[in-house]
């Protein structure tokens, strides 16, 4: 209903949730703001709050934009299709994956390496907090396997609500991300789900979206671990 009133403590701490108000008579108007998040003007028609909820959401920090609308998405480089293997092969496509990581992990703008069901290798290009493998790439993206790194300076060590999201609509067999303390990974295996961490444990900087993520994980029955990138 308004900032910090979820009622969950892992969604309250620390939220960063903004009360944005207008006027009934311009409910309807285009909206434009500027929005540090995602490098640019965010600009979006909605025909009601909910309209404009989604489409701003898709608009600003995660793995994907899921959106159709290219004027919210910030100008980048085009994906490019690097390479081909066997998708069966899970030696060859893990090996594929962590060459990647390897070579992203101190990137300063966020790439993706997607697999798609047929072996095609893309390496998509994003900005400093964002990549749109989703938006570069299309319905190529169902069922594929991706990776992709966080940046040391947006980091929230675990994947983002828009990840979990893109996740789920593309029913990816995994999603993978880096940076330079951790690895995290989302599979369809539910029983690889960790357990949500003590609160003697607890630390706010590094585990708010890891814990946030293993809650989302376990009510949608899907597998998510976190380990150290050694």
């Amino acid at each position: 209903m308004y900032p910090g009133a979820f009622g969950v403590p892992s969604e309250d701490c620390n939220c960063r949730c903004v009360l944005l108000q207008r006027a009934r008579w311009a409910l309807e108007n285009d909206f434009t703001k500027w929005d540090q998040e995602a490098g640019g003007n965010v600009e979006i028609k909605a025909k009601d709050y909910e309209d404009f909820k989604g489409k701003y959401e898709k608009a600003i920090n995660g793995l994907g934009a899921n959106t159709e609308e290219s004027n919210i998405i910030p100008k980048h480089r085009k994906p490019e299709k690097i390479g081909k293997v066997d998708f069966n092969t899970s030696e060859d496509v893990i090996k594929t994956i962590e060459q990647f990581e390897t070579d992203v992990v101190n990137s300063d703008i966020e790439m993706a390496c997607v697999i798609t069901k047929n072996g095609d290798v893309y390496k998509c290009f994003g900005t400093e907090d964002s990549v749109f493998p989703d938006y570069d790439i299309g319905n190529k993206l169902k069922g594929a396997m991706v990776s992709h790194n966080h940046p040391i300076n947006v980091t929230e060590y675990s994947f983002s609500k828009n990840d979990f999201e893109l996740f789920n609509k593309y029913n990816l067999e995994k999603l993978r991300g880096v940076d330079l303390k951790y690895k995290y990974e989302l599979d369809r295996n539910s029983k690889t789900v960790e357990e949500q961490i003590s609160i003697f444990d607890f630390n706010g900087v590094e585990d708010t979206a890891h814990s946030e993520t293993i809650d989302r994980a376990t009510k949608a029955n899907v597998g998510y671990r976190r380990w150290r990138n050694d």
